[in-house]
């Protein structure tokens, strides 16, 4: 049985002094707040998982009880330290069920409304590291066929709510197993379905099977220390290139005119 992970973070970039003699009082300003939560199965979870996709905890579960989640907190508190990202991440295992019982519990799993997108300006960003209930039996599985098709449409509406609850939600990709063919490995289907359900969410820690090989035990299922660290450093480093991207957007340049001077990458006169 696998836990339901939920962390919430509050991460604060802050910009560099500004250089220059004089006054002691003058300091840059911190950058804006990036609300961060992870929800799913811990990152350095290392067993491949085949039953259930969560497991209900009792109220008095903290994370002390679970290695996995004090983990999860550590590595990717670190690796944002490592990329400038100052972050206070706290975490708590709860009550949980499966990916589809939660969007089922709510409007029997509909999408919001049209209306309800108009206003929306997510402030708020969400890493989700959601898997199938087996991670091991292969995508040539009728009830394996089933579940990404299920998964597809979960994630979707998962997203969408999360959006028009103000928070944008990035996807950690599965990390790549060799107990079959690419496109046949419960992973392989996995990262199919994710790319699926792309309607407003972004994959975030992505490793290549050539990354991947020689790092997954001998029943090339298993992720061992050094891969599942360098997902975790990954996805803190997509994380901060994209969350530096909103907080200082590059302006769109403008395309020359040609000109005597000026004959290529440039605009022709209508």
């Amino acid at each position: 049985m696998k836990k339901l992970l939920v962390a919430s973070a509050v991460a604060a970039l802050f910009l560099s002094a500004c250089g220059g003699g004089g006054s002691s009082s003058s300091a840059a300003a911190p950058a804006p707040v990036l609300k961060l939560s992870y929800s799913g199965s811990p990152l350095q979870a290392t067993a491949p998982a085949v039953a259930h996709a969560a497991v209900i905890h009792a109220a008095s579960d903290t994370p002390a009880s679970d290695p996995n989640a004090t983990a999860t907190v550590t590595d990717l508190t670190a690796a944002l330290a490592a990329t400038g990202v100052t972050a206070n991440v706290t975490v708590q295992t709860m009550d949980g069920t499966a990916l589809h019982a939660l969007i089922m519990a709510t409007d029997n799993g509909a999408s919001p409304p049209q209306s309800a997108y108009g206003t929306v300006d997510p402030t708020n960003w969400n890493i989700v590291n959601f898997t199938f209930p087996d991670m091991v039996t292969t995508m040539d599985v009728l009830s394996q066929q089933e579940e990404s098709v299920q998964f597809v449409q979960d994630l979707t509406v998962f997203t969408q709510r999360g959006y028009v609850a103000g928070m944008e939600t990035f996807v950690v990709m599965p990390i790549p197993t060799c107990n079959a063919s690419s496109t046949m490995t419960a992973a392989g289907g996995l990262a199919l379905a994710i790319g699926g359900s792309r309607s407003l969410n972004f994959p975030v820690g992505n490793i290549t099977p050539a990354e991947a090989a020689g790092h997954m035990g001998t029943d090339c299922l298993t992720p061992d220390t050094y891969i599942t660290n360098l997902r975790t450093q990954r996805v803190a480093s997509d994380i901060t290139t994209l969350w530096n991207l909103r907080i200082n957007p590059t302006p769109p340049t403008s395309t020359p005119m040609c000109s005597a001077t000026v004959t290529t990458n440039c605009q022709i006169q209508q």
